[in-house]
């Protein structure tokens, strides 16, 4: 690095806004260069002049504190907001899956259970009894004549 080069980027050297590669290599010229050193050296002196110079334009920390207190008033919502705030969050999408995936689950389960095979009624030639009435007097215990 050449010294109009070092000396081009020594105040982003002094406020460390440089790439730390572009950093290092200026950190290596000044601790070789004398004069870019003595130069780098002037310009701190003069950041340090002034920041002493206008210390007293600052305002003071009742500024600063009814200025915190102003922007927090401004931007801090409501009570009744922050109360009803937990009740406007959305659902998480997955929770709704879930709960509509419930009743599907159930019923593939109870789709997919084995059941057991009706039984088939019989295809047998014997006789079968028609128009049976259990109310009535079997013909057996009637009197005989």
């Amino acid at each position: 690095m050449n010294c109009n080069d070092c000396q081009d980027g020594l105040i982003d050297f002094a406020h460390r806004e440089l790439e730390s590669e572009v950093h290092t290599q200026i950190a290596g010229h000044l601790t070789q260069c004398a004069d870019c050193a003595l130069e780098y050296c002037r310009l701190q002196a003069d950041l340090h002049g002034i920041a002493v110079a206008h210390d007293d334009d600052a305002p003071g920390p009742h500024v600063r504190a009814a200025l915190r207190a102003r922007v927090a008033a401004t931007i801090t919502p409501p009570w009744w907001r922050r109360v009803a705030a937990p009740l406007r969050r959305p659902i998480p999408m997955y929770g709704a899956v879930l709960a509509a995936a419930v009743p599907l689950v159930v019923w593939i389960a109870t789709a997919l259970e084995p059941t057991e095979p009706r039984p088939t009624p019989p295809t047998s030639s014997a006789p079968t009894i028609t128009h049976y009435d259990a109310t009535a007097m079997p013909n057996v215990h009637r009197e005989v004549l």
